[in-house]
């Protein structure tokens, strides 16, 4: 048993922190990492193959594993061999939708995920997650014709969705982000968060420090300073996308599973679904992400026609992945929604 003074913190250390103010070129050459780059979509055959690698059945994979070992259908993570790579979608969503094809629309969903949307009261907001839970419903479909297995979307609370075999049990995890009339959706085997920021959204260089500060520490908070005193523009780029790493690891973690006022959920049951974190953020001399084991955790940023998208985790950087942009009219998309339910249902 550790004494008082040992640690049983299971992850390393970050170093110490250095006090002292980088000069401006320093400061934008630690900033070069943060930089998005401009997005090359993948149509939809190539989003279909990463699908097909990451969700097509393997019996070999569990050939040596205990029926005990697998109890906790839960936790992806405890499979043997878990596929690394992503599948992304990201759209661009109407100010408004008419309530007529709002309902048709709703109702190709799980009706879990109705109810859930029926919470939403904010005409806005209530958009935005139905279409984050229509493209997640439209790659469920894409994984199952991939896959050649049906697989479903599954409201999994305080969790975020969830895509499950057909006896129930999880085997992917959905990440969700939206920002102003745009949504994104990955889907993945191993943890992933993603972020979208809108780049118009720049902050006074007082207001970027103290956020800054807030999310990664004075060090970074002195190196955005620093860097907004010659180019605040790449600045504030850099802040956003080490702001979609922040947020995109609170998902990953979490950490973002706070009940809402109206929400059912309880301190009770946030506690009962704790579980350990996924990754570790902190600045040295570039913005670390890293995995419980000291691994690095791969980083994404891509400039969209939706926004700044910051996709975290999934796997390597080398890992099968595929992002699309979906240019389909609300009504586009509830007749392929329609026809897969018609052919699989």
């Amino acid at each position: 048993m550790p004494n008082a003074h040992e640690s049983t913190d299971p992850w390393p250390a970050p170093p110490q922190e250095d006090r002292s103010s980088p000069d401006p070129s320093s400061a934008l050459q630690a900033l070069q990492p943060l930089c998005f780059t401009q997005a090359l979509f993948d149509n939809r055959s190539a989003l279909e193959a990463v699908l097909a690698h990451l969700f097509t059945p393997s019996f070999e994979d569990f050939a040596d594993f205990e029926d005990a070992e697998l109890e906790n259908d839960s936790d992806i993570s405890a499979e043997p061999s878990v596929p690394a790579g992503w599948a992304a979608t990201v759209m661009a969503i109407p100010d408004t939708l008419g309530p007529d094809l709002e309902r048709a629309l709703t109702a190709l969903l799980p009706e879990e995920t109705q109810h859930r949307l029926i919470r939403f009261t904010h005409p806005a907001r209530r958009l935005q997650s139905l279409f984050g839970r229509l493209l997640a419903q439209r790659l469920a479909n894409l994984a199952s014709h991939a896959g050649q297995s049906p697989y479903h979307l599954r409201e999994q609370p305080p969790e975020g969705p969830q895509l499950t075999d057909f006896s129930g049990v999880s085997v992917g995890r959905f990440a969700v982000a939206h920002t102003d009339g745009c949504v994104a959706v990955s889907l993945s085997r191993r943890a992933m968060g993603i972020d979208l920021e809108q780049p118009t959204r720049a902050q006074q260089t007082k207001r970027l420090v103290s956020l800054a500060e807030f999310a990664f520490g004075a060090r970074f908070a002195r190196t955005i300073a620093a860097a907004s005193a010659v180019n605040l523009t790449r600045a504030q780029e850099a802040f956003l996308a080490a702001w979609g790493i922040f947020e995109s690891a609170q998902k990953m973690n979490g950490d973002d599973r706070e009940p809402a006022n109206d929400s059912p959920l309880t301190d009770e049951v946030l506690k009962k679904y704790a579980r350990a974190r996924e990754v570790e953020l902190f600045w040295e001399d570039v913005l670390r992400t890293r995995a419980p084991d000291g691994s690095a955790v791969a980083q994404r940023f891509v400039r969209t026609p939706a926004g700044l998208l910051t996709l975290l985790g999934g796997g390597p950087a080398d890992a099968p992945h595929a992002l699309e942009w979906l240019d389909l009219s609300p009504e586009a998309l509830l007749v392929e929604l329609t026809a897969h339910r018609h052919a699989y249902v």
